[in-house]
């Protein structure tokens, strides 16, 4: 109910934005395409797993984004982002508590739809709204985690609604940099399986945080 509810008013905002972007929409713009270091914030628990008060937890990465960025007018543009980042997995609290899952990938990607305010100068901040999609893949189970039959952490495709603030300063006429910050609604179905082929199956807020430095060329 509080994940409906949260993305019920995410939806609305989305809508709101867009709105108001294809009303204020002015001539086609440039391409910019750009490349970002990455700090992914999370700090997120599974449901309790194996029937015991155990939770999966996945730790925060810094990795590279990629993102492109379509200028439908001199203030709007549609931007989309794309990574695939390394993390550690580990059980918290109960009888398994501390014990090494391994580790996995997660990849994600984002589309945006923002809008530039038009003063300051070469300084530009900018807000936004989207969509995201992530899934784990790359699974490698610890020695630990096998000791006790898990044989790899996996997840059905997650999708969530995306808030985002930024920053960006136009060095010249073609390169742009930015500092951008973006929040991430994203409730995940994930599985430990076995190696006998059972299947533990949980849910988990992953909801990360994702604050990017990078640069961008125009063209």
């Amino acid at each position: 109910m509080r994940t409906n509810r949260r993305r019920t008013i995410a939806a609305g905002v989305l809508l709101t934005v867009l709105w108001a972007g294809i009303a204020g929409a002015q001539e086609q713009g440039t391409w910019r395409y750009g490349f970002r270091v990455i700090d992914i914030g999370i700090d997120a628990n599974s449901d309790p797993i194996l029937d015991s008060d155990s939770t999966i937890s996945i730790d925060s990465s810094i990795f590279a984004e990629y993102d492109m960025t379509y200028m439908l007018g001199q203030n709007w543009g549609v931007e989309w982002m794309i990574t695939a980042s390394p993390h550690d997995v580990e059980v918290k609290s109960g009888i398994y508590d501390g014990l090494d899952l391994g580790s996995l990938w997660i990849a994600e990607t984002t589309v945006t739809f923002n809008y530039m305010l038009p003063f300051w100068n070469r300084w530009r901040p900018y807000l936004g709204a989207g969509v995201s999609a992530a899934y784990f893949f790359g699974s490698d189970s610890s020695s630990a985690a096998e000791a006790i039959g898990v044989d790899k952490v996996k997840s059905d495709l997650g999708w969530g609604f995306v808030g985002q603030v930024g920053l960006a300063y136009r060095l010249n006429r073609s390169w742009i940099l930015s500092l951008d910050v973006k929040w991430i609604d994203m409730p995940m179905d994930v599985e430990l399986d076995g190696q006998d082929g059972s299947v533990v199956e949980t849910t988990m807020d992953l909801d990360p945080l994702i604050i990017g430095l990078g640069g961008a060329v125009r063209f």
